[in-house]
């Protein structure tokens, strides 16, 4: 949508004489939109009619974005051109962890954008990867700016933004619940990007708990993420444990041990766990099995962790995470059927390998052969790598004038 004309070199210093008159030749051939002119710098001279402003304040997640009143003087509209972009560059297949705090980080902005009433919308930088100079990138020349990678395909961080809104059910777990792909070999913190009520998890068939967006964290959103920070919850049953209380205490205990690891725990922790030790008899072996039982799970039944998310206390969608057993590609096309009329009509083609839960696999690099028949052309290499599990194709039409459309699809893996 064009919502204004740009009449400012960017992030360009004040310039009277010829930001003033350019602002009036917009306005003489464009007298229904608005005028701007993009910033890098507080309290600039405004001859436009919105301050534009490249907000690049967000270092973590302590502060998204600036508070308006200390970048601009008067009552003028104030929208944010760019933010995060070089900030926070992110590949589809970096770690999980960087692809999680990379969400984070557009959330947090997201939220401030919210949080000021001044403030009458913010304009992330940017929506796709791109190529880019020689003095730029990440060494192969690409920036890693985008929500989403250069072939369209969706980072953790595009779910942040689909989750906003209130047309379609959207229920993400931002995290593969993978132990190896995580430091320590402990999970941390998981999110849920959703825009449903609540969340309820559970470890199998047991019932974990229930979560609810995470109003503490993010005020100001229309949806925020979930925080799961507690894979134990309700499922601590041990006969030697007769305290509900107690039950509890052990329960919180190796919760904080199955998100954060036994390297990261203080001495509150020692001091609860020697007073259940005392008062249950329980030795070092028992605390071995009981944490195999509950945290490690290694060589015990696999382990399936199923989100089942509810709106207006129905369930409307549910998202499993579990060890990987089984690969497949996905291939989803942008529209089934090219018509040529005065010019070639063009689709694309998404392809994914994605397990058993329709999770795709980031670090999957395989390559991907392609053949096309038909009164089509193959846009796209033949020959193709996977990047974060992923891949992009694209076709035309070839004949003059007419309708293909998809009769039957052969995918081979």
């Amino acid at each position: 949508s064009l919502i204004g004309h740009g009449v400012r070199i960017d992030e360009s210093q004040d310039d009277h004489e010829l930001y003033l008159n350019a602002n009036k030749i917009a306005h003489e051939i464009d007298r229904y939109r608005p005028t701007l002119g993009v910033r890098n710098f507080k309290n600039s001279e405004l001859l436009e009619d919105i301050y534009a402003y490249n907000d690049f304040i967000c270092k973590d997640l302590t502060k998204g974005l600036d508070n308006p009143k200390t970048i601009k003087k008067g009552d003028a509209p104030y929208l944010v051109t760019e933010y995060l972009g070089h900030m926070e560059p992110t590949k589809s297949f970096d770690s999980e962890a960087q692809r999680v705090y990379h969400a984070l980080r557009h959330a947090k902005v997201i939220d401030d954008n919210y949080k000021y009433d001044e403030l009458c919308g913010a304009i992330g930088w940017c929506f796709f990867d791109y190529y880019t100079h020689k003095d730029f990138g990440s060494g192969d020349r690409i920036c890693y700016h985008g929500v989403f990678d250069m072939g369209r395909n969706p980072k953790l961080a595009s779910y942040i933004y689909k989750s906003q809104q209130d047309e379609e059910d959207v229920l993400e777990v931002l995290s593969s619940l993978t132990q190896g792909d995580r430091p320590q070999a402990f999970y941390h913190e998981i999110y849920v990007a959703t825009n449903l009520d609540y969340v309820d998890l559970y470890k199998n068939e047991t019932f974990i708990k229930r979560y609810y967006p995470s109003r503490d964290e993010f005020k100001y959103m229309p949806h925020p993420p979930i925080l799961i920070n507690d894979l134990i919850g309700e499922s601590f049953i041990e006969p030697k444990v007769k305290s509900l209380k107690d039950r509890k205490r052990f329960a919180s205990l190796l919760s904080y041990v199955a998100i954060n690891g036994l390297l990261e725990l203080k001495t509150k922790h020692y001091v609860t766990m020697g007073y259940l030790m005392l008062k249950y008899k329980l030795k070092y072996p028992d605390l071995v099995d009981i944490f195999n039982r509950y945290v490690s799970c290694w060589g015990k039944q696999t382990i399936i962790y199923t989100f089942k998310g509810y709106k207006n206390d129905k369930l409307v969608k549910e998202v499993k995470r579990g060890p990987s057993l089984k690969q497949e590609l996905r291939v989803n096309l942008s529209k089934d059927y090219l018509e040529t009329k005065d010019t070639y009509d063009a689709l694309r083609i998404s392809v994914a390998l994605v397990n058993e839960y329709d999770m795709v696999l980031p670090y999957a690099s395989s390559i991907v052969d392609v053949e096309v028949e038909g009164p089509i052309e193959l846009l796209s290499p033949k020959s193709e790598s996977l990047k974060g599990g992923q891949l992009s194709l694209y076709i035309r039409s070839t004949a003059k004038k007419g309708r293909t459309s998809q009769t039957k699809r052969r995918d081979q893996s």
